[in-house]
């Protein structure tokens, strides 16, 4: 199986939450608890299942928007994934904060890094690629890229990042598995994470230093509770 994303040609992302929700609601009896990660879409229809439900936000809640979503959803459970990601809507109804985890025998930690810095995530401007690429070309060290492109930012990445890459100083690796990810972040000096958004949890921060990626450039970082 593959995500939707790398799926050619791009299915309607609507259509396949459809699919999705219908083979739900077709099997909602056979659950004692749904717990769901697709944001709000799956609202209005599991609340009216009959069958207990919870829902994991992973995004940012600052967006206008979101006050006039939570209004509408007064005694919706929701879990947190750090207590800071609650900041902004302290009025949603809290059930439990859950931080990411990681299995401990996935990580190998390296003592002797290479010479080059690393950025892992997605291709979005608040993630801080373009910013990424300029710390590292003003240490004069060569920067990986490992992120997926989602279809939003094609633009963006075509614009403000891809003109810089030359696949020896500046390298776009594209989207790794866990295998690469590991080796990516173990042989590094440093992962550059210079984001510009209330960041929900930080995950590559926490495998960065898993993985022993030497230092991180996180100068935005505004989550503090993990």
């Amino acid at each position: 199986m593959k995500p939707t994303r790398l799926t050619r040609p791009r299915p309607d992302p609507m259509a396949v939450y459809a699919a999705l929700l219908q083979a739900l609601a077709a099997r909602a009896a056979e659950f004692d608890v749904i717990h769901s990660h697709i944001d709000w879409i799956h609202i209005p229809l599991i609340s009216r299942l009959g069958v207990p439900f919870v829902t994991t936000m992973h995004g940012r809640l600052d967006l206008p928007y979101i006050q006039e979503v939570i209004s509408r959803v007064p005694r919706t459970p929701f879990i947190s994934i750090s207590d800071d990601q609650r900041r902004p809507v302290p009025d949603l109804n809290w059930v439990g904060t859950i931080h990411h985890g990681m299995p401990p025998d996935t990580l190998r930690p390296r003592s002797e890094p290479e010479q080059y810095l690393a950025f892992l995530g997605r291709i979005a401007p608040e993630k801080g690629p373009e910013l990424a690429i300029r710390v590292a070309t003003a240490t004069n060290l060569p920067l990986r890229i490992a992120a997926k492109i989602p279809r939003a930012e094609s633009r963006f990445f075509k614009e403000r990042v891809q003109p810089f890459v030359d696949g020896e100083r500046i390298q776009f690796i594209g989207e790794v598995d866990e295998k690469a990810k590991e080796e990516l972040l173990g042989k590094a000096m440093a992962l550059l994470f210079p984001i510009d958004w209330p960041e929900p949890f930080g995950l590559v921060m926490i495998e960065a230093m898993a993985w022993n990626a030497g230092d991180c450039f996180a100068p935005r970082l505004r989550t503090r509770d993990h």
